[in-house]
């Protein structure tokens, strides 16, 4: 048994061994000073708790009493405001004459004797309470008065169950909450009733009823102000047992007494009108809120030892380590292609020191070297591109000069006489002083010239348009960008059409940049030619070679334009097979005098 915990105790500590090996040094400070602070802070938040505990439960109880009897007299305060409301108006005696008379007066007397009695019972009811809506008499000679402005719902209300109650009963009546008023037309509200037989003080006799509406509302509040909803649940029930408020937590009016388990505490307080107010402690409820309180002040202890433990183990970390972590970042910054890295003097030993002056002397001797390389690849790149636009003008060349032997044969010596005009200023415009970079005026004029020698070969097949602003005119651009495009357009997109074919050349703006497209209605390709030709041209996949010299020729235009530009400008390729295919080419707005080595 001991040489098989000892065997699992020796596991344990390799492996913990081996985890903090591969740990970085500020976190394996940072776990240490974190645990020694945080222990003995859990060790000590779980006997506070345990002596805390019953403080809490007593304190809890007492409040929730106090807080019942609060509310208990608020409601009675209101019940009561009610009760007196009744007895003065019982004591009126325009009131008690109106309900004796049988006689009814004229129109215009009777409606003045409403007025008047309607505004009386106005002022009794904001003198008495802002919590009530309304206070109505109806009387058995028909008579119905009323204290707010809504117009009465029926002038015959004798058959409707509360008066028939209160009549037969002589007693008072109190009624839950429910929707809009008994009386009157008024804006949808819950309402609590109240009605009290109107006895004549002279006979005795019950000459109608009595009834304040109460705004449902206030009663609500009452409720929902309790403190402590955590842990106890406060209710009012009826006389038949049924919680009556608050309404939207009990909707059905469910007994909600017997819900409770033994583990709950029961207070109620009997109202005056018959009512109880109940509450119910959930033992539960409050252990978990202790639990919740003693965490919170815990967290808080634990959270500023955490600060300060952190804060100490960063400034040792960072003492330790930083001089370290900033050579790992430098040599990251290599690794990724970055050579223009030097460390700054932040060292901590004379170790660190000769370390951090070894790497950038290595760092400098690397990006010299780099550099060298770089520049040796660009010039091979731009000597092969020299040399492949020298394989396109004699191609060119022995086409023309094959459909000038043609014109001469069917003795069309005007269109030959053309022809060879439009072939010298072709080839005059292709010198371009020596220069690689021309405007797009002189790329336009080139390609023009172009397309005008190839509408004398395929003048049954080709019609062009050529549409630019004077604007664009003095831009930059690689010349001979646009005849291996219009070249491809003509030979694989009109060349296999039938009827006549339209090369368009735009040239427009795009935000900072120009843009020119090449449209021609030919065949066009299908989407899977496109997406591989696009994935050629950007991302230079090598799984995917053209078939074929224009295919070199697009393939030069793009690699010229990602060398003086950057690798955001080139082709884009566009097409809808049957319909036509699109070449968008990017180029930055840089004017031809302006120096392209900055581009």
């Amino acid at each position: 048994m001991n040489s098989t915990l000892r065997a699992m105790i020796h596991k344990i500590h390799n492996q913990t061994n081996t985890r903090l090996s591969s740990m970085k040094l500020s976190k394996q400070l940072l776990g240490s000073i974190l645990f020694l602070s945080i222990v003995p802070m859990i060790i000590v938040s779980a006997f506070c708790y345990f002596i805390s505990y019953n403080t809490i439960l007593e304190n809890t109880v007492t409040f929730t009493e106090n807080t019942l009897n609060t509310a208990t007299n608020e409601i009675n305060n209101t019940i009561l405001i009610i009760k007196t409301l009744n007895k003065n108006i019982q004591y009126e005696s325009d009131l008690q004459t109106a309900l004796r008379n049988d006689v009814f007066e004229d129109d215009y007397t009777t409606k003045m004797n409403t007025l008047e009695l309607n505004s009386h019972l106005r002022m009794i009811q904001d003198y008495s309470s802002p919590k009530i809506f309304g206070v109505y008499l109806i009387a058995n000679n028909k008579k119905q008065f009323k204290s707010n402005i809504h117009p009465l719902k029926s002038h015959y209300v004798e058959n409707t169950s509360w008066y028939k109650a209160t009549m037969t009963s002589k007693e008072e009546k109190w009624y839950a909450p429910h929707w809009d008023s008994y009386i009157v037309a008024s804006p949808s509200q819950r309402l609590i009733s109240y009605t009290a037989p109107f006895i004549d003080k002279l006979t005795g006799d019950c000459n109608g009823v009595l009834m304040v509406e109460i705004k449902a509302e206030d009663f609500d509040y009452t409720i929902n102000n309790m403190e402590n909803l955590k842990v106890s649940s406060y209710f009012i029930l009826d006389e038949q047992n049924n919680i009556i408020l608050p309404m939207y937590q009990y909707p059905n009016n469910r007994n909600r007494v017997s819900g409770f388990n033994k583990d709950n505490i029961k207070y109620e307080k009997k109202l005056v009108n018959g009512w109880r107010v109940v509450c119910m402690i959930s033992k539960t409820a409050v252990v978990e809120e202790a639990l919740e309180r003693l965490t919170e002040f815990m967290l808080i202890i634990i959270l500023i030892t955490m600060f300060f433990s952190v804060f100490t183990s960063i400034i040792i970390a960072n003492r330790i380590s930083s001089p370290i972590k900033t050579l790992m970042y430098s040599m990251e910054k290599i690794n990724s292609g970055n050579f223009n890295v030097q460390i700054k003097p932040n060292d901590t030993c004379y170790e660190l020191k000769k370390l951090r002056q070894s790497f950038n002397t290595m760092a400098v001797m690397e990006a010299a070297h780099v550099s060298q390389i770089k520049e040796k690849q660009v010039k091979l790149r731009k000597a092969q591109f020299a040399a492949l636009q020298a394989q396109i003008n004699p191609h060119f060349l022995y086409n023309t000069l094959d459909t000038i032997t043609w014109n001469i044969r069917m003795d069309e010596k005007e269109k030959a006489i053309t022809a060879i005009m439009a072939l010298t200023k072709f080839f005059r415009s292709s010198l371009s002083r020596g220069e690689d970079i021309i405007t797009i005026k002189e790329e336009l004029e080139q390609v023009s010239i172009y397309l005008e020698i190839q509408q004398l070969r395929y003048r049954d097949i080709l019609t062009y348009k050529i549409t630019s602003d004077e604007a664009f005119n003095n831009f930059a651009t690689p010349k001979l960008i646009l005849q291996p495009v219009v070249e491809n357009a003509l030979y694989h997109g009109l060349k296999n059409k039938e009827g006549k074919g339209l090369i368009e050349i735009e040239v427009s703006s795009l935000n900072k940049d120009i843009l020119i497209t090449v449209t021609d209605n030919g065949i066009g390709m299908p989407p899977e030619k496109i997406e591989n030709i696009n994935n050629y041209i950007k991302n230079k996949n090598n799984n995917i070679q053209p078939n074929n010299e224009n295919g070199y020729g697009i393939i030069n235009v793009n690699e010229r334009i990602n060398i003086y530009f950057g690798r955001k400008y080139g082709l884009t390729y566009m097409s809808e097979y049957g319909k036509f295919t699109k070449v968008q080419i990017l180029l930055p707005k840089i004017n031809k005098e302006q120096d392209l080595s900055k581009s």
